[in-house]
């Protein structure tokens, strides 16, 4: 029986084969394969996290939001006007131009990503640094902890924790100054 296979999958499969045919394998009692496969999705899982966050620091939310299930759940707790649930990816679409409207330039820098589950349950927590330019040529930084749900490789729940301290009285500055250049 041949079947068609592409790129990552023919090279998994590959190895799949070549390790059910090794010495060492025959030896180990724990099921080598799906070892080997929960090994691989955490590690591709990971990579699609950072590489999410880094289309977000160059502005390209749309590559994040391509990831998401249409009834996607996003939440982010904090202070209005970006704290809220919101649901589907037209109210996250808006989520992430509100951001980069009162955050332009923001940076997002991935510390730790933990992945548990599998393709069809699979939930990660990420702590990541957030860093942002303010007019006075200072930064923004703070601290933040994501926690995703994904079924099959699409984001069903986003939920995003800043320490709401520092972001409110961040916002309350920018939305002063803003009023501010809008009343001059």
């Amino acid at each position: 029986m041949t079947t068609k296979m592409s790129g990552a999958f023919t090279i998994l499969y590959s190895i799949r084969e070549g390790m059910q045919q090794s010495a060492y394998v025959k030896e180990d009692k724990q099921d080598p394969h799906s070892t080997w496969g929960k090994c691989m999705y955490t590690i591709i899982v990971r990579r699609i996290v950072r590489s999410g966050f880094r289309a977000l620091s160059a502005g390209n939310y749309e590559q994040v939001l391509r990831q998401f299930h249409p009834q996607v759940i996003f939440s982010f707790i904090g202070p209005a006007p970006l704290g809220g649930e919101r649901r589907g990816v037209g109210a996250a679409r808006e989520w992430f131009q509100c951001l980069f409207s009162y955050f332009p330039g923001i940076q997002f820098t991935v510390r730790h990503v933990i992945v548990q589950g599998c393709p069809w349950n699979t939930l990660v927590a990420t702590h990541l640094s957030v860093a942002a330019p303010r007019a006075d040529g200072s930064m923004y930084q703070n601290e933040a902890m994501q926690f995703l749900h994904l079924r099959w490789g699409k984001v069903v729940e986003d939920r995003l924790y800043e320490d709401t301290y520092k972001l409110a009285g961040e916002l309350q500055e920018r939305l002063s100054r803003k009023e501010t250049v809008v009343q001059d």
